[in-house]
């Protein structure tokens, strides 16, 4: 496992994936998108746990982003604040609801992300090494 994995253990590090998500709520919307999957990318070889996790933190933040792009597009300029605002609210939900499952060591799969990546219903071994050759 890699020393950060190692460190915190997995359901730290799945927190932490949830936890990244904040930052399109503080930053800019895609900068939890960038962070959520450098995180997962990083950790998705070496638990099943934190590569469902991940997978699911990438749906939901790809999902919210898109979203955002499309209603800062709307050309009913008086409603588009209103627009953000509930999008933003409603993802921070998402956010927290997925922050406590991750902390109790549980899976949640957010009901409001479109399935880009596959998200597998394997249990929470660790993924078998490479045998080498």
């Amino acid at each position: 496992m890699s020393q950060l994995v190692r460190s915190l253990g997995p359901n730290r590090y799945c927190v932490l994936l949830h936890i990244s998500q904040a930052t399109s709520l503080f930053l800019a919307p895609w900068a939890g998108l960038a962070i959520s999957l450098c995180l997962w990318l990083h950790g998705r070889k070496r638990l099943t746990i934190i590569d469902r996790h991940g997978r699911s933190v990438v749906n939901s933040a790809l999902t919210f982003w898109l979203l955002y792009v499309l209603v800062s597009l709307d050309p009913f300029a008086e409603y588009r604040l209103a627009l953000q605002v509930g999008l933003m609210a409603l993802y921070a939900v998402v956010i927290l609801v997925g922050l406590g499952w991750a902390a109790k060591g549980d899976f949640w799969k957010s009901p409001f992300a479109f399935p880009f990546l596959k998200v597998t219903a394997e249990s929470h071994r660790p993924v078998p090494a490479a045998e080498p050759r």
